[in-house]
């Protein structure tokens, strides 16, 4: 015994003071690194009376150890804080000019390119356009919510057919903005087959509608909350965002969203400004990000409201070079058609810069901008604006 004791007593001495100080240093890091991680999830932990039941559950609830591991993933996760939209934070770009024009300053990951067309016209209308959303992740928005801009089973087949053009011309996603449809017809089963077909292909699936219902589509079986809870159990769908705003556009329109809680997608809502974020943490949900329907930052200085008899006389009158423009429908013999004009692809310092300077601005043919002057990029512009 006394000789094994010897032995031991050798070992240490023989052993370096560096090796001692190594694993001092190593004992301080681990016991700082867990000081900072508790104090870290319980600052998380006072934020949400829903965190604070799951911190209880853990002491109540099975293996201890699990229940940890558990928690501590839901806390580590990637759900975003209030002021801190660090998922989807994206923008609809309005291509008929006005505030929610070209591209709102700041850091954005997602741009939806909004033309509020009825589905098929949408497409014949911009699906060349992908290049003016400079947002890293392109969406070209389908559908509106005017009656005329409505959903129908042959626009659903419509777009079906075209997605591989939509695809082929550099857009990540489609934006379904179902809000009007036929009355008294099902749209359940023809939507997620649509839906089924993008993600089969490679485009992201994302769904707007006029708050937590379809206002025009709610007539009978298959619409209204049939197709909500058809989305909210849908795997296809990435992200739904129901609009937050009133008929004016800028007033913030708060809503109950806990019927949301449980949707396989993402619930990204759309708020009237950027400034909104912090007034929708409250809903009844966490939300994943929002997008935003006005651009603080941006005012174009022309009006592309087009006067016609009808929507594709509108789209005739944009095109004749001489079309007559309005605020509202008493300016015009027939209607006012708060919508898009054909685009050109202007160079530019800046949105604003490539409409106000259209004339004699260069034009990027191609719709990249190599194809402008150093300094400047290519822009979207209406054909009014020369």
């Amino acid at each position: 015994m006394k000789n094994n004791n010897s032995k031991l007593i050798n070992k240490l001495k023989s052993i370096k003071p560096i090796y001692y100080i190594s694993i001092v240093i190593i004992l301080i890091g681990l016991i700082v690194g867990i000081v900072f991680l508790v104090n870290y999830l319980t600052n998380r932990h006072s934020k949400s009376k829903s965190q604070t039941n799951s911190n209880i559950n853990l002491k109540k609830n099975g293996n201890p150890l699990l229940m940890f591991g558990s928690y501590l993933s839901d806390q580590l996760g990637d759900d975003p804080k209030p002021n801190t939209p660090t998922n989807v934070n994206g923008y609809f770009q309005w291509t008929w000019g006005g505030n929610g024009s070209g591209t709102p300053s700041g850091s954005w990951n997602i741009g939806i390119l909004f033309g509020g067309e009825d589905p098929k016209s949408a497409i014949i209308n911009n699906v060349s356009n992908s290049f003016q959303v400079k947002a890293p992740i392109k969406y070209l928005n389908l559908g509106g919510g005017l009656d005329t801009t409505g959903w129908s089973l042959d626009s659903i087949t419509y777009v079906n057919n075209n997605l591989q053009n939509i695809k082929n011309n550099n857009w990540d996603g489609l934006c379904f903005d179902i809000e009007v449809c036929t009355p008294n017809v099902s749209f359940v089963s023809q939507f997620a087959d649509c839906f089924s077909k993008c993600k089969s292909i490679g485009l992201d699936v994302l769904i707007t509608t006029s708050g937590i219902l379809p206002y025009a589509c709610k007539s009978g079986a298959g619409q209204g909350n049939d197709l909500i809870n058809a989305w909210l159990n849908d795997q296809n769908i990435d992200y739904i965002s129901p609009q937050l705003y009133g008929a004016d556009g800028q007033t913030l329109e708060p809503a109950d969203l806990t019927a949301f809680g449980n949707a396989k997608a993402k619930i990204i809502p759309t708020v009237p400004y950027a400034k909104d974020w912090d007034s929708i943490q409250d809903l009844g949900i966490k939300p994943y990000g929002y997008l935003v329907w006005n651009h603080d930052n941006i005012t174009p200085p022309i009006n592309n409201n087009i006067c016609g008899t009808t929507w594709s006389d509108a789209l005739n009158n944009c095109n004749s070079g001489n079309p007559k423009t309005c605020m509202t429908d008493d300016d015009c013999n027939g209607n006012c058609y708060k919508f898009p004009c054909y685009s050109d692809k202007k160079c530019g310092t800046s949105y604003n810069d490539a409409v106000s300077n259209c004339a004699q601005n260069s034009d990027c043919p191609n719709g990249v901008d190599s194809d402008c002057p150093a300094g400047q990029q290519c822009f979207g512009v209406p054909k009014v604006c020369a």
